[in-house]
């Protein structure tokens, strides 16, 4: 009987542990293949028949200098290479110095590959993508 009265919270307990730690690993949905997320810049004509975004587009979460997340992946039957930064704004919409280096990743194709960048400043509210192909 007593063992009984243990299972229970114990089952809720581990319901509640795996949720959270679910939410970061989860990908959702993609965006439909030649479409993008308004946060995601396309600075290469051509890019979006290859490179697929999460529908959710830039994610941003924490407080004091944010950090930005999204999801990608190659839409082709090859690999692409890309070049890409994180644009972090402040409140009025103006882009907080220094801006994030452009780097360089390999996008094969059937794998997801997560982007993230954390925010040079505080006062960074939002972030947008910009992408292009690898120069």
């Amino acid at each position: 009987m007593r063992l009984r009265h243990l299972c229970v919270p114990l089952l809720a307990a581990m319901i509640v542990l795996c949720a959270g730690c679910a939410g970061s690993a989860r990908i959702g949905k993609f965006a439909d293949s030649g479409s993008h997320p308004g946060d995601i810049v396309l600075l290469s004509d051509g890019l979006a028949e290859h490179v697929q975004f999460s529908a959710d587009g830039v994610r941003t979460s924490g407080f004091g200098a944010i950090a930005a997340v999204t999801v990608v992946r190659a839409a082709s039957a090859r690999p692409v290479l890309v070049d890409y930064r994180f644009v972090f704004l402040n409140r009025a919409g103006e882009i907080v110095q220094p801006v994030m280096d452009w780097t360089i990743i390999r996008l094969e194709p059937g794998r997801t590959t997560e982007l993230r960048a954390r925010a040079p400043r505080d006062s960074a509210r939002d972030a947008r993508l910009e992408i292009r192909w690898a120069r």
